[in-house]
């Protein structure tokens, strides 16, 4: 098992040796450090605890290459009706400006990364993808709003894989300053390929009492792999929100790592998983609490068909002097077939005394029972289904601040044929 895991990790970083890191001029001691960690770090299998139930050996069993594209895209498909956004476009893992805005909001800075930008350090060496995308990053953009800047226009992030097996490996920093606020949507799409991998990280913190928001879109290909690692400082009376929406892919994994490094804050996680024929998502979450009087709030729901799998494992760590910590946290998933399965294990970890804290989990079949009584009033047996499984996805869009976002997302799982029309 060792030769065959060693095989598969040089298999992979054989094909980047030659390729340097967008990131290693900026923070050199910090790829150095990843550079060591690969050769310690193992290729990650299922014996590993935190890849139990996700194989990894279709990432590591392609020839991907790095391909920056020229290609001129049309993104009218992948806008969202009714949103006035600053767009900023990358493909296979490398910003185009040609693609992008031009005209960017006063308040409101974008572009390559300063070295006092702040980092996860201690993330960065802990995982193999993580210190593989530290060595080989392909592309890195800055986006900050600046001190009591409210930036009125989302900016709309987007991720395209264009071309035959593509290995992009985008890292995105997202900073809100002092009483500041930003939205931002990433969406991950693929045109014209049939296989490809995106290996990206977010980087994210939020400033003293400033509000940040992140929309993830994940629309990937049917062929493609995705692993989208979201690291996050949230600090003083800040408010921040993550909503996670995976709709498409063949393989996801989405790590999610959330610090609390101040009193007062409030956080939001919601997500919405759909896997179906044979494709696999797995969802990690990490909420870690470290000051008191701080609330964090979970939920992240799944609605599972034909062969689908699904893995959801969250995680809230409450540190001894987190005192008055309120965090609640709940999975559920719906499973539309006998063929489909899912992995769920939510944890707490506490270490204070004098919280409130909860977690859940629940896993079923639809009402066979709601749906005689839908049918009994005239709807159909397919759109009974389908109406059911709408009220239940729609708990966690409701909690989508923006109406575009929410419209948008609802007509991409109609076209899916996930919802109700």
């Amino acid at each position: 098992m060792e030769t065959t895991t060693a095989s598969k990790k040089d298999q992979l970083l054989g094909q980047l040796r030659t390729r340097p890191s967008a990131l290693s001029e900026t923070f050199p001691e910090l790829a150095l450090a990843a550079r060591e960690a690969l050769t310690e770090l193992d290729f990650p299998t299922t014996r590993q605890e935190n890849w139990k139930y996700s194989r990894t050996t279709k990432l590591s069993s392609e020839e991907w290459t790095i391909q920056p594209s020229e290609a001129n895209i049309s993104l009218n498909e992948w806008r969202i009706p009714g949103l006035d956004a600053i767009e900023l476009v990358w493909v296979n893992g490398f910003f185009r400006a040609d693609l992008s805005s031009t005209e960017i909001p006063a308040g409101l800075s974008i572009g390559k990364p300063a070295p006092h930008t702040i980092r996860h350090k201690e993330e960065v060496t802990m995982d193999f993808f993580s210190a593989l995308h530290e060595v080989h990053c392909t592309d890195a953009l800055a986006i900050r709003a600046e001190k009591s800047k409210k930036i009125e226009k989302p900016v709309h992030v987007l991720f395209i894989q264009h071309g035959a097996l593509p290995l992009s490996q985008p890292h995105l920093f997202l900073e809100t300053a002092e009483l500041a606020e930003l939205e931002v949507i990433v969406s991950f799409v693929s045109v014209d390929g049939e296989k490809a991998l995106c290996n990206a990280v977010i980087e994210g913190n939020a400033g003293k009492s400033s509000k940040l928001t992140c929309t993830l879109i994940e629309r990937e290909g049917e062929q493609n792999a995705l692993i989208c690692r979201s690291l996050y400082s949230i600090e003083r009376d800040a408010v921040f929100h993550i909503h996670t929406h995976t709709i498409s892919g063949n393989w996801v994994r989405n790590d999610l790592h959330i610090r609390l490094n101040g009193t007062g804050i409030n956080a939001f996680l919601n997500g919405i998983y759909l896997p179906r024929e044979s494709q696999h998502i797995d969802n990690h979450t990490l909420v870690d609490h470290r000051h008191p009087h701080c609330e964090s709030n979970e939920l992240y729901k799944g609605v599972l068909n034909d062969r689908g799998r699904a893995v959801f494992n969250g995680k809230v760590y409450v540190q001894i002097d987190a005192q008055k910590t309120n965090a609640y946290q709940n999975n559920a998933n719906i499973m539309l077939s006998d063929d489909a399965s899912v992995y769920t294990k939510p944890e707490l970890e506490i270490y204070a005394d004098d919280v409130k804290c909860s977690h859940g989990s629940t896993t079923g079949q639809l009402d066979e029972q709601a749906i005689f009584y839908l049918r009994a009033r005239g709807l159909g047996e397919d759109n009974a289904r389908r109406l059911l499984t709408t009220a239940f996805i729609l708990e966690v869009l409701d909690r989508l601040e923006s109406e575009p976002v929410k419209e948008y997302v609802v007509e991409l799982l109609k076209k899916e044929d996930l919802l109700l029309d």
